[in-house]
């Protein structure tokens, strides 16, 4: 019965084709990111729909912009959702612009406007967004969906213009703008920054009863709201938040609510109750947001003791006790050693070890509480033990026993500890140990040039190279460039301004094929329960093959959730539990039109084509990730396992269903 209704699950709501397991070819030379071959003309000239979106698909990894007049060639009535992806991810082209600015300005009823505005914001410049602004005020404004997702998109390549923000608060007060405008322009606001004159309109929608729909402008608004650090304006929406049925609302009211003026006791107490929550990703937010409220100084002392008599309660999660303590460390600092001492036997070492780097007062003791960590702490724990050394660095910048961790750290054989110091020293400590650090440098590369376990830290080791000097960064790029990882020979020519044409290389690819359209989804048992994965090779076959190898290969099980980001995603893959980890290898990127709503899973990434065995699931709508991650698949069955799965908690097995 249970592979019955799971064949239904993964059975419903088909996707309309791209590739299919007769583009082997196709997919091989991109997963190669290899252009050269003729089959990428002939599909430009297959009569078949399905083959055309998957050229799409393909060539919009190419980087090549000479794609676009072939591109701006095909059938934009049949096509026109999937060419107006491939010309954004093709970036900026006056060729891409003016195709699209002539689809927005010439055509009736054009069926791919929301595409062709978000398109519009990665090809075009500073005039291509007047121009939509303009446009925009110049029509009945009876349209226009995507124009939001346009204006962030700008935003983000440092394009601006007064009048974006007149259109945003344009969609969100207007009878005409229907609602999924509204969380557009919500979206955008959030990305951008929002100023006050948006309050009153963010209040109005807060105030709506809720839906499934109105959760997701609630969300946004909310968070709007705190990025300015106001709250909702009436006292009956506050309660409403903090006893909103959704926990993803609950968790948002945590971060924004927190900028509420707390003038008595009883403001603050009620407040904390949040730490009780029965999800453990809003209890656990209510500890975090806790770091920043602000208190009349009468009620200080008040404050301090009912966060300790919460750490006092056994009832809480390991993590929302954690992140408790370490905001109760941030907020009496000068009292660290002393909370260490009070409540550290029923925290986690790596609490201890992060709440310590906001004691600053009193750096020496600090020190030798993270060296005496140092010889029993997990890798996991040694990642915050690095942080919170590199604090120090200021107040104990003549300090020996510092100077001598944070250079055998960087010479070390742990690579993401090897990434955290090169990126954190600073340049004070660079100048002091510049000879150190040059030849660490130079073993460092020597000896990890060819591994993928060290892509990030040898990328870091170039980056701290040119802090060192130009004559000996240009050194180290030249050794760099020799390595044998197809992202390290990218990032060299990106340094040094050469054109990259290498190609991928594919050892695997025929299994990682295989597999791709062998299965159909998987079944994730955690400690909280399983959920069902419904895999989506025809936009990313390399994504579903290589989760399908890995979990044959046995990769996931007793893989931790490293990563938590309550309201946000849940993330595991890494079998050394830090999220510097990975499989050995890399596999391509395979961005697609696919959103990243709730639900959907996607691979992690450390830039373009780095992928390995990290994923994520989606806890709310983040369309910022859009075409930016490899999306993958989505959660068929067990969304509610997923809303309370917590950072560490454990994939005890995956099964693949055919």
């Amino acid at each position: 019965m249970k592979k019955i209704i799971l064949f239904l699950l993964l059975a419903a709501n088909p996707i309309f084709s791209q590739y299919s397991s007769d583009d082997h070819e196709l997919v091989k030379y991109t997963f190669q990111r290899d252009y050269s071959n003729k089959i990428f003309g002939e599909y430009f000239l297959s009569n078949s729909p399905e083959q055309v979106k998957a050229l799409l698909l393909s060539v919009s990894h190419s980087e090549d912009t000479l794609f676009v007049k072939k591109i701006t060639k095909l059938d934009f009535n049949k096509y026109g959702d999937y060419i107006a992806f491939a010309l954004g991810q093709l970036g900026e082209c006056k060729t891409s612009t003016g195709y699209l600015l002539n689809k927005l300005f010439m055509e009736q009823n054009l069926t791919y406007e929301k595409e062709c505005f978000e398109a519009l914001g990665k090809t075009g410049d500073q005039s291509t967004l007047s121009q939509i602004i303009n446009l925009y005020y110049d029509k009945k404004k009876n349209k226009f969906e995507g124009i939001s997702y346009a204006i962030v998109n700008f935003f983000v390549r440092d394009i601006k213009d007064e009048g974006s923000y007149h259109i945003l608060k344009d969609e969100l007060e207007n009878y005409y703008s229907t609602a999924t405008r509204k969380f557009e322009a919500l979206f955008a606001l959030y990305r951008i920054g929002p100023n006050e004159s948006f309050v009153p309109a963010l209040n109005s929608i807060l105030n709506q009863d809720n839906s499934k729909l109105n959760i997701r402008l609630k969300n946004y608004a909310l968070g709007c709201l705190q990025k300015l650090k106001t709250v909702p304006a009436r006292k009956t929406t506050t309660q409403s938040l903090l006893n909103n049925d959704s926990w993803i609302i609950r968790c948002q009211a945590a971060k924004s609510l927190i900028y509420s003026k707390f003038s008595s006791i009883d403001n603050v107490k009620e407040y904390l109750l949040g730490i009780n929550d029965q999800n453990p990703n809003v209890s656990r937010q209510f500890a975090i947001s806790l770091k920043n409220i602000e208190v009349e100084k009468k009620i200080n002392s008040e404050v301090i003791s009912e966060i300790k008599k919460y750490l006092q309660l056994y009832s809480l999660t390991i993590n929302t006790r954690g992140e408790l303590f370490k905001t109760l460390c941030f907020l009496d600092s000068v009292n660290t050693f002393k909370y260490i001492s009070e409540f550290g036997n029923d925290i986690g070492s790596e609490f201890i070890i992060a709440a310590s780097a906001n004691n600053l007062t009193q750096p020496e003791q600090n020190l030798e509480l993270l060296l005496n960590f140092k010889n029993t702490c997990s890798n996991k724990e040694l990642l915050e033990l690095l942080f919170s050394s590199l604090s120090l660095q200021k107040p104990l910048r003549d300090n020996n026993k510092l100077t001598q961790f944070l250079l055998s750290e960087l010479g070390s054989d742990f690579p993401a500890g090897v990434s955290i110091i090169a990126d954190g020293i600073n340049s004070v400590f660079i100048s002091k140990n510049q000879n150190e650090i040059k030849t660490i440098i130079n073993t460092q590369i020597d000896k990890y040039l060819n591994n993928s376990e060290f892509m990030e830290s040898l990328m870091s080791l170039g980056n701290l190279s040119k802090k060192v000097d130009d004559h000996f960064y240009k050194e180290a790029l030249l050794k760099l460039s020799k390595s044998e990882l197809f992202s390290i020979q990218k990032y060299c020519a990106l340094k040094q301004k050469t054109e990259f044409k290498n190609t991928k290389p594919s050892n695997n690819f025929e299994e990682l094929w295989t597999n791709a359209f062998t299965y159909a989804g998987a079944v994730v048992n955690t400690n909280k329960g399983s959920f069902v994965i419904k895999f989506n090779p025809l936009v990313s076959p390399i994504s579903v093959g290589n989760f399908c190898s890995l979990v044959l290969n046995g990769h996931y099980n007793n893989v931790i959730f490293h990563r938590v980001v309550p309201n946000f995603v849940i993330q595991t893959g890494d079998k050394s539990g830090t999220g510097w980890g990975g499989p050995g290898y890399e596999i391509v990127s395979e961005f697609s039109p696919e959103p990243f709503n709730k639900g959907f899973v996607g691979m992690a990434s450390a830039g373009k084509d780095t992928e390995g065995s990290q994923w994520f699931v989606m806890h709310s709508d983040f369309p910022h990730l859009n075409h930016r991650y490899s999306n993958f698949g989505r959660i068929a069955d067990g969304k509610n396992i997923v809303d309370i799965i917590d950072q560490d908690d454990i994939i005890i097995s995956v099964e693949l269903i055919k």
